[in-house]
């Protein structure tokens, strides 16, 4: 690999690896491929992103790529994650991104697949989150470290599938921490599948409720509160079709704004007698919305999102302090 230090490729270019060149479409590739130039000392275009690649270039992007000195421009992230996003399992071998950017991928593939349920509750869908979340545990499982970054993964946009998919990426970190001993990729992926699902009864009033500017009418406070049962019809509808659903998805669905003093809904549960999968929702679903920006409320900072959950009583402490320790 060609020495970037001191050079401003260090930064702003991201190394290709072969594992990631195999998932990159050479029909027209996403992103521009670059390398760098050691007779200029800089780094060079090679060919731009959205064009064919011909097919005498293709050697010499494999070889460039052997070298370690084949590169994408980080501007071109964003493209970049949406592609690998449809291939999450070469996630698990990639030693090139950083555990601060495969959360990053993770995070889109979630988003966007959360999405085509939201439009379209239905087996297929499902299964495809399901598979994305399997993917994702194993990762963690792997080397759990790679978990501590998810919670400064959520940006301060807001939508339903963005918000989910950080809850997901949020209390499984949580959940790592907590665990660290007795992990289990399958109990994770069940619990990471219920916290990527905890808001889907929201799917009836997103639009109606979620976009308004201004504070909320009662009556639509009202329907809001509504969305856990909503949510709990939508799995039977889903089970009808004859679809597994692991009980931690019931109870993230139930619990989520259950409080640990008894403060919450829709059954004002207390302390224990909310789930741990509840527990970890709760906080992972609260900090998420705080941090992002919403029609009624601004963006908090994270560790300022995490310092005001550690210090209110309607969430569990023994999962606060860990979040505050991970954001911080």
């Amino acid at each position: 690999m060609p020495d970037l230090e001191h050079t401003p490729a260090q930064d702003q270019y991201l190394q290709i690896s072969a594992n990631i060149f195999k998932c990159l479409s050479q029909t027209k590739p996403p992103v521009a491929y670059h390398f760098f130039d050691t007779r200029i000392g800089s780094v060079k275009l090679l060919h731009p992103a959205g064009q064919r690649v011909p097919k005498v270039l293709i050697p010499r992007l494999e070889e460039l790529c052997a070298e370690g000195n084949l590169f994408l421009n980080r501007t071109e992230y964003r493209a970049f994650a949406e592609s690998l996003s449809k291939d999450l399992g070469v996630l698990a071998t990639e030693e090139l991104l950083n555990a601060e950017e495969v959360a990053g991928i993770f995070s889109h593939a979630l988003a966007v697949n959360l999405d085509e349920f939201i439009s379209q509750p239905l087996g297929q869908p499902y299964s495809q989150l399901v598979k994305d979340v399997a993917i994702l545990c194993e990762y963690v499982w792997a080397s759990p470290k790679r978990a501590l970054p998810f919670p400064r993964t959520p940006g301060t946009e807001h939508t339903l599938a963005l918000q989910s998919a950080g809850t997901c990426l949020t209390g499984l970190a949580i959940h790592t921490v907590l665990e660290h001993v007795h992990l289990d990729p399958e109990a994770m992926a069940r619990l990471a599948l219920g916290l990527l699902l905890h808001d889907i009864g929201m799917i009836n009033v997103i639009v109606t409720k979620l976009g308004k500017e201004g504070p909320l009418l009662n009556a639509e406070k009202a329907s809001i509160k509504n969305h856990t049962a909503i949510g709990v019809k939508i799995l039977d509808r889903l089970r009808q079709q004859h679809v597994e659903i692991p009980p931690e998805v019931d109870l993230c669905v139930k619990e989520h704004h259950e409080r640990y003093n008894g403060k919450g809904y829709p059954l004002a549960l207390r302390g224990d007698k909310i789930s741990p999968a509840g527990r970890i929702c709760a906080v992972a679903d609260s900090y998420c919305a705080m941090v992002t920006k919403r029609p009624h409320a601004k963006a908090l900072p994270q560790q300022k999102a995490a310092e005001i959950l550690a210090a209110d009583d309607g969430y569990d402490p023994v999962l606060t302090r860990i979040l505050a320790r991970l954001v911080g």
